[in-house]
């Protein structure tokens, strides 16, 4: 009888770990083929970047495609966010440094409350770039951002020429090189 139940035993945790196993492998290949769907309409570098239209905080509506023939930083960020909140500042002197020469910074906010909570952020900070409000996180999607910060710099013709995750310290020389490139 003991024997009987312990072969149930195994049988039923075989049965058990099988189905789980079998959950797992299933779901892993979903994802997988998820996140091959999702990486084909990322937008790459050399390619161009995609149009938008959002709002900004003062509810105008802004689209990407207004700006071509100007270099532009394409920033999602939110306001929780510390490393965005850190890198604020150096994006803003760089904006400073270069928007009369054709530079402009849009700052994409993912925060759910919008402009309620943005434009307050931006006044405190005296921030002068154009903050936009992606809420539903539409534009994030499009640009296939998946954490913030994550920045795009866009040539004068509309392509992607630089992807890059993470705060910077966007007055450091290297970033500096690379505007003053993309202007000439």
């Amino acid at each position: 009888m003991k024997k009987v139940f312990i072969l149930i035993s195994i049988v039923a945790a075989s049965f058990l770990l099988g189905s789980f196993l079998g959950v797992t492998v299933d779901a892993e290949r979903n994802s997988q083929k998820d996140v091959r769907l999702v990486a084909a309409n990322i937008p790459e570098v050399s390619r161009p970047a995609p149009d938008f239209a959002l709002k900004d905080t003062s509810g105008k509506k802004i689209s990407l495609s207004s700006y071509k023939g100007r270099v532009i930083m394409i920033n999602f960020w939110a306001t929780w966010c510390p490393p965005c909140r850190q890198e604020m500042p150096s994006m803003e002197a760089l904006f400073k440094e270069y928007n009369k020469r054709g530079f402009e910074v849009l700052a994409i906010s993912s925060d759910s409350q919008g402009e309620k909570i943005v434009k307050p952020f931006m006044e405190f900070y005296e921030l002068t770039f154009s903050a936009l409000m992606d809420a539903d996180g539409e534009v994030h999607s499009l640009y296939g951002v998946t954490s913030i910060p994550t920045t795009y710099i866009v040539d004068k013709n509309g392509n992607i020429v630089q992807k890059i995750m993470g705060p910077r310290d966007w007055k450091d020389k290297n970033t500096k090189g690379m505007i003053e490139k993309l202007l000439q």
